[in-house]
């Protein structure tokens, strides 16, 4: 009935943000008997797009810095971004005694009963169970492909270990139900992805890669001065503070 249409509608507004915009409609199914059922859709999922972070590590002859921001995007169903200020902060570089990882991109996925988990959740709770990184992803694939509205969902990373040659990093992605890894690269530099306009300044960086508890702080310090820069001229900044820095010996 109609009072039962406007009460499922009335709790699922109740539950979402109050500046979601709720649409709904209702149908009738006389299969369905003395039953109802309630579909809930969502246009605005939490992710961070692609331009949306700024991550990397830089290889030194004796470890690896590993660094991100730790701001949040969201798209409305207009395409506006606007900062995930219900979300908070969110971690973005994760480490263990094993490898050290950085994430952009997708940042939620939606589990097998349809509750959208934040992907630094299911990082905190996992990496240190996972001495090897590809047992690591294989799990988190496993949490993604159990729900076909993450098939699409591009969830990016870069690994950062250490194996009989030295140090190194690797991409890896995530789509598709589909764990895509790259080769390794051993070069001592910065590798970063996320927003352009930052990945781009990476290449004036220049530091002297032998000293990595001095390249901890200028790193941190070098991402943060362009934050706050492009926070004076830009309308919306998608990459914010604070910048979380991690060595990995």
């Amino acid at each position: 009935s109609l009072f039962e249409a406007n009460a499922a509608s009335n709790l699922i507004t109740e539950s979402c943000d109050p500046d979601a915009n709720i649409i709904f409609g209702a149908s009738i199914r006389e299969d369905l008997e003395d039953e109802i059922m309630i579909t809930v859709q969502s246009n605005n999922i939490r992710r961070d797009m692609n331009s949306m972070s700024f991550v990397g590590m830089t290889i030194c002859d004796d470890g690896i810095v590993a660094f991100g921001d730790s701001k949040g995007t969201i798209r409305d169903a207009l395409g506006n971004s606007k900062e995930d200020t219900k979300r908070g902060n969110i971690q973005k570089v994760f480490k263990n005694n094993h490898y050290v990882l950085v994430t952009c991109n997708a940042n939620t996925f939606f589990d097998e009963s349809n509750f959208n988990i934040n992907i630094e959740n299911f990082m905190l709770d996992n990496i240190n169970n996972y001495n090897n990184y590809f047992d690591f992803f294989e799990k988190l694939l496993c949490r993604i492909s159990s729900n076909q509205l993450n098939f699409n969902n591009l969830y990016k990373f870069i690994i950062g270990s250490k194996d009989e040659f030295g140090y190194y990093v690797q991409h890896v992605d995530i789509i598709n139900n589909q764990i895509i890894i790259c080769k390794k690269f051993r070069d001592l530099q910065t590798y970063t992805m996320g927003n352009d306009y930052y990945t781009h300044l990476t290449y004036t960086f220049n530091f002297r890669l032998n000293q990595i508890l001095l390249i901890q702080n200028e790193i941190k310090d070098k991402i943060e001065n362009i934050i706050k820069d492009v926070d004076k001229f830009s309308s919306y900044n998608p990459v914010g503070l604070p910048v979380n820095v991690e060595i990995f010996q």
